[in-house]
């Protein structure tokens, strides 16, 4: 739990946020990276710290704490979603044909030390534990197919380059052991080969 300090008092203020784009359109997921950073851009301006986010293709979760004591936190949300708004419409003008991107209402409920925890799992679950009668689950569901597609490889690809660079270490170590036969160069070799088992 982080305590907020001033000159006159010590507050613990965060807010759960829940808020979707105009007539609930299902694009969200299209500008996920420009909204994340949007959205942290307005909480330096608005001096919010961002504990959690989650971006839907209809709606945003949010998790911020205040860190002040005079906070206005209808303020808050106007900014998130003016400056968000502002920055998505200016780099797609095709946006522009809807008159607002995002929906006037917003959902929000405070929260305290013993259900912060809570929160940030109800968060960061949000594409894990998709409702059955939600709308949108079959985009979540591709999206986390991808997902998983894309780590696969990645360890692939990593698993591929261990393996030759312990073959080039092997061979290096054998060039060594018959040329020069020094004990130092083979033992450093033996040495690097077990490091690389050890984080196969």
């Amino acid at each position: 739990m982080v305590k907020y300090i001033r000159k006159n008092s010590v507050f613990n203020l965060g807010y759960h946020l829940v808020f979707c784009p105009k007539y609930r359109k299902p694009f969200l997921m299209k500008f996920e990276n420009m909204i994340k950073k949007s959205f942290h851009l307005s909480s330096i301006k608005m001096q919010f710290m961002i504990e959690e986010i989650d971006i839907m293709p209809d709606h945003v979760h949010i998790f911020i704490k205040c860190t002040s004591i005079n906070t206005n936190l209808a303020k808050i949300v106007q900014h998130l979603k003016g400056f968000s708004s502002y920055t998505i419409r200016k780099r797609f003008s095709t946006m522009k044909r809807y008159k607002a991107f995002w929906s006037p209402s917003f959902f929000a409920e405070s929260i305290g030390n013993m259900s912060e925890k809570t929160i940030r799992k109800y968060i960061k679950n949000q594409k894990v534990n998709v409702k059955s009668n939600y709308r949108y689950k079959n985009i979540i569901k591709r999206l986390n197919i991808l997902k998983s597609n894309h780590y696969d490889k990645e360890k692939n690809t990593s698993d591929a380059e261990k393996r030759s660079e312990k073959a080039v270490l092997c061979q290096s170590t054998t060039s060594n052991t018959a040329q020069q036969k020094d004990p130092c160069d083979l033992q450093q070799c033996i040495i690097l080969l077990e490091k690389l088992d050890e984080s196969t």
